[in-house]
């Protein structure tokens, strides 16, 4: 049996954690996924577009020479579907898993289901912000005079928001850790909670954010996005902003894991590859009550930061780009109507 190492485009489809070789058993190649000193076996042949042993760029190469069209059809092979092919095909269940695929898939989905429609009536209700509100409110008021009482009173402006924080973070992490924990009897590592891997593909990170900023800033001027947006419009200084942004970035920490944590990864056991598409439908949805590019865009983001989910095995990468897009939206929309402390 003769092997050989995939050239780096292809060679990421067995995952972070491992490589790729090709060998050549009887004329049929077929994909092993190496992890330390392991071989994993993958079940399906490899697809006849991987170029032959001692030929490994080849493919690639080839594409220079080609015409504009074949050379786009060549790099989705190359770049997407034999990547996701391999994806599909070594992905592995966590070591020391309790619960068959179908019995977290269906649990997740059923969960899904119920923690949304939670969210939308309960946790985003107007009712269940004023209350936690008042309470708040009370709360301070009874404190004796002093340092703490005075600074809770300061942030009042807050405490709205701050149950709409509470909300969305029971709803989108505290409940589907749980259910990981208590149900699934796995590590939160498993579902994305871990910073392995996550400085090695920043650069990509990066690099998707970049156009973002600048389509935020384009799209800043726009009357749908001054109606949308900030979220938090009349902040009384840069403590009572830096205040809300915070809160801002823990919800979309709690979003991440809740799409690209649980979700994707209570999935793909049953799924595979499909987990990121059935992913992104419930995630598109909860964006309709945004601007409708807002909304198209999710479909865009929500399947780039699921491939890059699985591929990376973390959620880091998503919570940088979604909260600094949110953040970057929050900002604009005030400079453009002068509302950023002591523009005035």
């Amino acid at each position: 049996m003769r092997c050989f190492r995939l050239s780096n485009i292809v060679a990421t489809s067995c995952g972070a954690s491992a490589r790729a070789e090709v060998c050549n058993r009887g004329g049929v190649l077929s994909t092993i996924c190496v992890r330390g000193a392991k071989r994993i076996q993958c079940t399906a042949p490899v697809p006849r577009s991987i170029p032959p042993a001692g030929e490994d760029d080849a493919g690639v190469r080839s594409m220079f020479g080609a015409s504009i069209p074949a050379m786009l059809r060549r790099l989705y092979q190359v770049v997407v579907l034999d990547s996701v092919s391999g994806m599909e095909r070594c992905m592995q269940a966590p070591e020391g898993a309790r619960r068959s695929p179908r019995f977290k898939a269906m649990t997740a989905l059923g969960a899904t289901a119920i923690l949304l429609t939670l969210l939308n009536f309960v946790a985003l209700s107007g009712e269940f912000q004023a209350d936690l509100a008042d309470r708040a409110w009370e709360f301070a008021i009874g404190l004796s005079d002093g340092p703490l009482k005075d600074a809770l009173l300061a942030a009042s402006p807050l405490f709205r928001h701050a149950a709409w924080t509470l909300g969305c973070i029971s709803c989108y992490f505290l409940v589907p850790a749980l259910i990981v924990v208590a149900v699934f009897r796995e590590p939160l590592s498993a579902y994305g909670l871990t910073g392995r891997g996550f400085v090695r593909h920043l650069p990509i990170y990066l690099l998707l954010l970049a156009p973002v900023l600048v389509a935020v800033v384009i799209a800043s001027g726009t009357e749908a996005f001054q109606e949308t947006y900030p979220f938090y419009r009349n902040p009384h200084g840069w403590g009572d902003l830096l205040g809300w942004e915070a809160l801002y970035a823990s919800q979309f920490f709690a979003l991440e894991f809740f799409f690209r944590g649980f979700l994707l990864h209570s999935l793909k056991g049953r799924l595979g590859v499909l987990a990121v598409p059935a992913m992104v439908v419930p995630y598109v949805m909860i964006h309709f009550t945004k601007p409708m590019p807002e909304a198209f865009g999710a479909v865009i983001a929500g399947s780039v930061l699921g491939v890059l989910a699985l591929r990376t095995g973390t959620i880091w990468g998503g919570v940088l780009v979604h909260a600094a897009v949110a953040i970057s939206m929050d900002v604009a929309a005030l400079l453009q109507r002068g509302g950023l402390p002591g523009s005035h």
